[in-house]
């Protein structure tokens, strides 16, 4: 018991001693430059301690270092003469655990910590501790004593307070163009030890440019595993005050559990919620980093409902006025999403527009060669409800919008160059579609595309109480279009109804119409002037309005007779049984030669041009009334889209006149003399003659 008092005794003051020399004999300065050459060797760096430095040993240690200056890589190249500087550092220790291996730091103190992290031209950077010519030397046994030991290291790990104050890190690419700065970074943490909880607390500002900056908030209970396999957040909470150009000032924040396994590269954020501005989103993701060439993020999101306008205001955008004030009111979405470096999935997906909803799933399946898929449902859109208000109601622009026929403009239509690259395929199917006064039903689209070529086949619907099916293929290099399809039972008045700021003419009754278009262009004028292709069209049983017929055949008489006027009233329609015809079209002009209206009291035969290009329309027709031996009466129908106008054709009733008269002198006593002074033969080659004279 005596040796043992004895060597306590001893030890003690061997230990006094050795603290009353190395304080009164040793200079700081001598310390200073031993450890500045030391760790210089070892890292191929300057190590500048400029300041003071100071210790004590009982009863714990503690260091105290000012002004610490780290180079940067011997013959770097850089903006700034060293890497990291520390204006302050403060460290306690427990010597009495350091010798059981236990690593217990009673408090951590930094303050004024810079780092500069610059890649240069040269594509150098300045955080490589590593020279190029050194190699390793670890065999792989040595490794895993090094693993183990850290391991323990961590398990023995405690740290009463552990303080970061003004921190500041800059990043520099001077190759990629790219500076990030993060300014006044404070930590503040007490009692980190594995395996238990401990709060960590942090703030700072995120710097991408004068006019970009985040500004941050985040806390949350941390625990980590005593062999360094897993971290865990608990009740993870962050705010940020995000201000960028073209948005408005707005604030980010998510809370939620976040766990880290390290060991199998892998983590979980569970009990998500997230809000920016007015938008709040909850779910959980799930993510792998075991490829770091391939990392993936899943999970499952909800978006509550929010309104689209108030997010065109935080991103001042214009916030478009509509007619209806309930449109663009309230959206909101849920969804899982996978998501890796080549492939941005979303499945199982509900988005709600107002009254619309969307159901399916959409995305990018391989991003390095532009491949999408979709597969959507869309139970129905009224497209009334979007339509903006005038621009007299608005003033949003200078002049309202004049009748179509003068909208026509040659500017191009620009094609977004991803289009043209894009390949993939999906299906769109629409239960319902409101546009002005035509509903359309069933709509299913088929999409296939390769390489900026787009087809859709089959296209269907179910349109004006009818069908429609057809095909339409789009080349985005080109540009062209080929649409070939085929109407079958529509209600013509339907059809005809969203024609009508084109043209006031109007039909009624069933229709079966086939089409076999093509046109190439990049703009409305272009596609109008490249069109060609053809029309076959039937209308059944129905009544050609604004063209009353029967009309302009009495009125059409009635000049004949040398009258202005017919008795005859203008009812502005004309009742048929059938009306037919075809268009064969050739660079934006329609030709017809085979018009053919059949009523139940006329008949209209003729034929003429549509010419798109111009919006108008010059057609000859020939009018028989049912019952009537009379001449077919010819009429006119010309003029633009917007106004056209019907009139007899004089100049053909005036040729008929004459041509009358003139057969019927031939026929009658001039005829006789010709024969009786000519002969029979030679008096019908001058009766031809003068008669062909006229037609």
């Amino acid at each position: 018991m005596k040796l043992i008092l004895k060597i306590a005794v001893v030890m003690l003051v061997l230990f006094l001693g050795s603290y009353i020399f190395l304080n009164k004999f040793i200079s700081p300065e001598f310390i200073k430059e031993k450890v500045s050459k030391t760790v210089s060797q070892k890292i191929h760096r300057d190590v500048v301690i400029g300041g003071n430095l100071s210790w004590s040993l009982f009863p714990r240690i503690k260091i105290s270092i000012h002004d610490v200056k780290l180079g940067n890589p011997a013959n770097f190249q850089g903006s700034h003469p060293f890497f990291l500087e520390v204006s302050k550092l403060d460290l306690g220790l427990d010597p009495f655990k350091l010798i059981r291996k236990k690593i217990e730091v009673n408090y951590l103190a930094v303050d004024g910590l810079s780092v500069f992290l610059f890649v240069n031209n040269k594509g150098q950077n300045s955080w490589n501790l590593s020279m190029s010519n050194e190699k390793p030397s670890l065999n792989k046994n040595r490794e895993q004593e090094i693993s183990s030991d850290s391991k323990e290291a961590l398990l023995n790990l405690n740290i009463g307070s552990f303080v970061l104050n003004n921190v500041n890190v800059s990043y520099e690419d001077k190759i990629k163009n790219k500076k990030i700065d993060l300014k006044k970074l404070h930590v503040n943490t007490s009692g980190v030890k594995a395996n238990i909880p401990f709060k960590f607390i942090s703030s700072g500002v995120v710097e991408l440019d004068k006019d970009k900056n985040v500004q941050f908030d985040l806390s949350s209970n941390v625990l980590f595993a005593s062999d360094g396999s897993k971290i865990q957040l608990d009740h993870f909470s962050s705010k940020s005050k995000i201000q960028m150009p073209g948005m408005l000032p707005a604030v980010l924040s998510e809370q939620g559990e976040i766990i880290v396994d390290i060991e199998k590269k892998y983590f979980w954020i569970q009990d998500l919620q997230g809000q920016f501005d007015a938008a709040m989103v909850k779910g959980f993701l799930e993510g792998s980093f075991q490829d770091i060439n391939s990392p993936s993020i899943s999970g499952s999101l909800i978006l509550l409902p929010v309104d689209p306008k108030r997010l065109l205001q935080v991103f001042k955008q214009t916030v478009p006025v509509f007619q209806n004030s309930n449109a663009l009111n309230r959206f909101s979405a849920e969804f899982q999403f996978h998501v890796t470096p080549n492939v941005l999935m979303m499945n199982d997906m509900k988005v709600k527009l107002d009254d619309s909803t969307v159901l399916g799933s959409v995305g990018i399946t391989d991003l390095k060669n532009k491949t999408f898929q979709f597969d959507l449902n869309l139970d129905q859109v009224d497209m009334n409800r979007y339509v903006l208000k005038s621009a007299a109601a608005t003033g949003n622009v200078s002049q309202a919008a004049t009748s179509s026929n003068k909208n026509l403009s040659d500017n191009e239509i620009k094609i977004p160059t991803i289009l043209q690259q894009l390949s993939g395929f999906g299906s769109l199917n629409v239960d319902a579609i409101q546009i002005q006064k035509m509903p359309i039903n069933g709509l299913s689209i088929n999409l296939s595309a390769r390489q900026g070529i787009y087809m859709i086949n089959p296209l269907k619907m179910k349109f004006a109480q009818g069908n429609y099916i057809g095909r339409l293929q789009f080349n985005s290099l080109t540009p062209t279009f080929n649409l070939k399809g085929t109407f079958l039972g529509i209600d013509a008045q339907t059809l005809m109804a969203s024609l009508k700021p084109v043209t006031r003419v109007q039909i009624s009754g069933k229709a079966d119409v086939t089409e076999n278009l093509t046109t190439q262009g990049k703009s409305k004028l272009a596609l109008l002037k490249n069109l060609n292709g053809n029309v076959l069209f039937v209308f059944q049983k129905g009544v050609l309005q604004g063209i009353d017929l029967p009309y302009y055949v009495a009125l059409g008489k009635s000049l004949i007779l040398n009258q202005t006027t017919t008795s005859e009233l203008n009812t502005h329609q004309t009742e048929f049984g059938t009306f037919s015809g075809s268009f064969e079209l050739s660079q934006g002009i329609a030709n017809n030669q085979d018009f053919l209206l059949q009523g139940p009291h006329l008949q209209g035969k003729g034929g003429g041009t549509v010419d798109l290009v111009n919006q108008k329309i010059d057609f000859q027709l020939s009018v028989t009334l049912n019952g009537s031996s009379a001449r077919p009466l010819p009429l006119v129908i010309s003029g633009p889209f917007d106004s056209v106008l019907i009139y007899p054709d004089i100049k053909k009733i005036a040729v008929t006149q004459i041509n009358e008269q003139v057969q019927k002198q031939l026929n009658g006593r001039v005829g006789q003399v010709l024969e009786k002074n000519l002969g029979k033969e030679s008096s019908d080659v001058i009766k031809d003659a003068l008669g062909n004279l006229f037609h």
